[in-house]
């Protein structure tokens, strides 16, 4: 029995090869969001979900609303039943938008880009989130930054606030991964920037 809003057809409709894209788990389902396609070259802004009991691929979701603009290297982190998707860039520009998808609608929703205040953080790409409550910590930006900001998603409005980090603070670095472990955020691994010519 389909327990989640993306209902498996019964047949594998796996996505195009892609790299940079965003992956989040929500009840039994691992939803992948946008990156760079090998079919078309470029990067994208779809969605496809991986039913973890049926193991099969939904094939492409429709959504309502105005999703994100296509994008690599973005964050995707769950909220609630919600799926909160951050930063990343398009080949050219970086973003420090968000974007919300509503996955309890009968067709999943997206909002966005939501307006947020306080300490905004600049636009980001290769960096990482994770939650902790109903915070999403972010940590980096493309290697060249160490800066932690959280963003508050348990109030209507958003608010950005720079987290003052203390002990001995992590490189910068990109392609990383953060997991929360209790009331910890671990940084796992990355690729530092060279200086060098």
């Amino acid at each position: 029995h389909c327990k989640g809003v993306f209902c498996s057809s019964g047949s594998d409709k796996a996505p195009a090869p892609r790299v940079f894209h965003a992956a989040a788990l929500w009840r039994s389902q691992m939803i992948i969001f946008g990156g760079w396609s090998a079919k078309t070259k470029a990067p994208t802004n779809d969605i496809f979900v991986w039913d973890c009991e049926k193991q099969l691929w939904s094939g492409a979701v429709e959504t309502a609303g105005t999703p994100p603009s296509p994008r690599l290297n973005h964050t995707a982190v769950i909220h609630r039943d919600r799926m909160i998707v951050f930063g990343g860039h398009n080949e050219v520009d970086k973003d420090a938008d968000v974007h919300i998808l509503n996955l309890l609608n009968r067709q999943p929703t997206w909002s966005g880009p939501i307006t947020a205040h306080g300490q905004v953080p600049r636009p980001v790409s290769n960096h990482s989130a994770c939650m902790h409550g109903d915070k999403m910590l972010v940590f980096g930006d493309n290697g060249e930054s160490s800066a932690v900001f959280s963003l508050d998603l348990a109030v209507s409005k958003l608010i950005w606030k720079h987290v003052e980090a203390k002990g001995e603070i992590p490189q910068a670095r990109l392609s990383h991964t953060a997991t929360m472990v209790a009331n910890h955020m671990v940084l796992l691994g990355g690729e530092r920037l060279c200086s060098d010519p």
